[in-house]
């Protein structure tokens, strides 16, 4: 098994990469927002999709991208209920090789360009026993998660609402912690 790591801008360029070339794609993510040139990959290779599941928790994901993969039987949504959901997961099948993104990085712009972020990426044989669980674990999550269609119009007034409170959680009042700083 060959392992390196990745920032941002070099995971954002091989997960990029890795959808143009792969024959199949597995993803499991915590969070996903428009306009990452990550996304616009997926897009643009949907067919190569086996399985995508996005987390909704704290409506961090943007109703934009779920209603954009609404009507692919591949794609899944994981409710904001519960544990948390908050993988990394990028799977890609190329013949008999698999590549794995592991880490921090959502499916956002910020992820890629902005946040501090690492992600290891994993060449190995499909065959291999971590490759094996990666896949199952991202298939195991695909099972759990609920088809977006039917949840998506209620997740989108949710989003708006929350959206709007998530701004004021964003601030951080630094006249606050004076007082406590002297004691």
């Amino acid at each position: 098994m060959r392992v390196s790591f990745l920032d941002g801008a070099e995971a954002g360029a091989a997960l990029v990469h890795l959808s143009r070339d792969c024959n199949t794609m597995e993803w499991a993510v915590a969070w996903a927002r428009p306009t990452s040139e990550v996304l616009t990959a997926a897009f643009r290779h949907e067919e190569k999709f086996s399985r995508l599941v996005i987390g909704t928790h704290f409506h961090q994901t943007d109703p934009k991208v779920l209603r954009r993969f609404e009507k692919h039987g591949f794609a899944r949504m994981r409710l904001p209920t519960g544990d948390t959901f908050h993988p990394k997961v990028y799977l890609f099948q190329t013949d008999e090789n698999m590549t794995a993104i592991v880490g921090s990085h959502n499916l956002t712009p910020k992820a890629f360009h902005g946040n501090a972020e690492m992600s290891v990426r994993l060449d190995a044989p499909a065959s291999h026993p971590e490759m094996r669980r990666l896949k199952d674990f991202v298939l195991r999550e695909w099972k759990q998660a609920k088809r977006i269609k039917m949840h998506i119009a209620a997740y989108e007034l949710q989003h708006q609402a929350k959206s709007l409170l998530a701004k004021a959680l964003e601030e951080f009042d630094e006249s606050i912690s004076e007082p406590f700083a002297k004691s």
